[in-house]
This record gives C-alpha cells, structure tokens and sequence, in this order.
C-alpha cells in the first residue's frame, strides 16, 4: 500500500483538532500526517499561537488516541523520521 503523506500547520491544526480525533477512528495505516510548527500564524501577521506557550502537539495527538506521534525538533531528525517511516511501509 502505498504511503500518504500530509503537510500541515500548526495554526491550521489548532483551528481543526477535531480531525486528530478522525485520524484516530479511522486509523489509516498509510497515513503520514506532518505538521510544522512556526508558533504564530502566518496569515494574522504572526500573532502567537498556543505552541508558543506549553501546547504540544504531539501529546495533543497521542491523547486524541493516535499513539505513534512524535515531535521532532531538528531537519536532521525529520528526514530520518520520515525516510524511516517511509521504509516501513507507513
């Protein structure tokens, strides 16, 4: 099967939670779901979002009940996330 991958943003997540909770239900085997997180909202001139504080998107997600999610903080750490996850067949 092969791989989905979806480029999110943190506000746009934020604004739509609730699709973390569809994820989750619908438990799509294929499914990589890539959120970038830049603290702000781009389209509002960059007005802080809730990760800027303690918000954690990550744990947001695994509580949603989608268990394999993870933070990754560096582009070296996201390619070989991603080139992994890509490898297992995701």
């Amino acid at each position: 099967m092969q791989s989905k991958v979806v480029f999110d943003g943190n506000g746009s997540l934020l604004l739509n939670l609730g699709s973390l909770a569809a994820i989750a239900n619908l438990h799509p085997h294929n499914l990589i779901h890539i959120v970038f997180d830049n603290a702000c909202y781009e389209s509002s001139r960059g007005a802080p979002t809730a990760t800027a504080g303690v918000t954690d998107l990550a744990a947001i997600a695994k509580g949603a009940g989608i268990a394999n999610a993870v933070a990754v903080n560096s582009v070296k750490d996201f390619s070989v996330f991603l080139i992994d996850s890509l490898h297992s067949g995701l």
